[in-house]
């Protein structure tokens, strides 16, 4: 649950985001993808690595448990591959995390989680520059003070001002996504 405290600065669709709760869920998603990969290279058996990406499901793990094994072991990896393994049949264990690190799962689950942060503030953005695009159509003709160094200048529109809010955020929109593009994920193995 959000504490009315952790949203003072953020969202709460932000705050849900990057909980410790979704990081979980995040490094469970690595691991399934990682199983799945793997058996399509045939590096596993198919029916392991569907047996691993049924169990990565945060709803199976106590997270109380896994941030206390974290501050014990100094990752959540461990406990949750620790646990992940507890959940699998017998034939499917010998091949979780199969060739990862605890920082290829953490890296990776923060990457995840970055990509969902990205893509909220797009959208939130995209939501505003529509409104500044309605603006800037509904008020073209609006006359306003312009201003410079806080001092009346020459009239412009306030579709002007609305129209150069949208130039700014569609640049933001624009970097943003080339941000989520370029995220990648860790694994780079023991050494």
């Amino acid at each position: 649950m959000t504490e009315m405290s952790d949203v003072v600065f953020s969202t709460s669709e932000m705050t849900e985001i990057f909980s410790g709760r979704m990081l979980v869920q995040r490094m469970l998603d690595f691991e399934a993808a990682l199983a799945r990969a793997k058996a399509r290279a045939d590096i596993i058996p198919m029916h392991a690595a569907e047996a691993i990406a049924q169990k990565c499901d945060v709803d199976l793990f106590d997270l109380a448990a896994v941030y206390e094994g974290a501050a014990a072991t100094g990752t959540p990896a461990v406990p949750v591959v620790g646990r992940l393994t507890e959940l699998v049949d017998d034939e499917a264990k010998a091949f979780v995390h199969g060739g990862a690190t605890s920082q290829d799962a953490i890296d990776t689950g923060v990457m995840l989680q970055m990509r969902d942060g990205l893509k909220a503030l797009v959208d939130d953005l995209v939501t505003t520059g529509r409104s500044c695009r309605d603006l800037a159509e509904r008020h073209r003709r609006t006359a306003m003070v312009g201003r410079t160094l806080l001092q009346h200048a020459l009239p412009i529109t306030f579709g002007l001002k609305a129209a150069n809010w949208l130039s700014s955020i569609t640049r933001q929109i624009d970097r943003l996504r080339e941000v989520r593009a370029g995220l990648a994920v860790q694994f780079g193995g023991a050494a």
